[in-house]
């Protein structure tokens, strides 16, 4: 066991046999979160992360539709109330 080494902090007996027989809302945690610090996980990453790619595809979008009308003016031209139907020539019998 010579080669075996560990850090300083891993080996503190005294903080361990302190939490012995405690329940964890009576154990103090082992790292401190800073004072008026926000936790960010990986949770809060990927969500964060969702976030963005939902925001750029809406925005794809957007960008997208434009080429059919100016749709922030209100021009839909997909609208049924100005959509012009043309019939097209019967084709020819020979």
């Amino acid at each position: 066991m010579d080669s075996f080494s560990a850090a300083p902090e891993a080996l503190e007996l005294a903080t361990a046999q302190e939490q012995v027989g405690k329940t964890s809302q009576e154990m103090k945690p082992s790292r401190s979160a800073s004072e008026g610090g926000l936790a960010f996980g990986l949770w809060d990453l990927t969500a964060l992360l969702s976030l963005l790619c939902i925001t750029a595809a809406t925005i794809l979008l957007l960008v997208e539709l434009q080429q059919f009308g100016n749709l922030l003016q209100g021009s839909w031209p997909w609208s049924v109330s100005t959509a012009k139907i043309t019939a097209a020539a019967p084709p020819a019998v020979e």
